[in-house]
């Protein structure tokens, strides 16, 4: 649970913490994941492997893919890929 909650704290949280996740949209999501792939280490200054940022955008992608099926929350990424079908 630590891994969960460390990598949500240092990689999600500073950009969405202010944000409703029924108002996050495809640009904002899409943003997100160019800058996590750019991340760097700070104490060694070496970019994450790409195995770890998989991880946390794969776990990111879970936790917002639930939060819509529990509570039937639509954010505009789903919203804009549903009107497209």
């Amino acid at each position: 649970m630590y891994s969960k909650q460390s990598t949500y704290d240092l990689f999600v949280k500073p950009k969405f913490e202010d944000r409703k996740i029924t108002d996050l949209n495809k640009q904002e999501l899409l943003l997100w994941q160019d800058a996590l792939w750019s991340t760097r280490n700070p104490k060694t200054k070496k970019p994450y492997s790409y195995n770890y940022l998989s991880k946390i955008r794969a776990s990111f992608s879970t936790f917002l893919s639930w939060v819509e099926e529990r509570y039937e929350y639509r954010n505009a990424t789903s919203t804009e890929t549903n009107s497209r079908a």
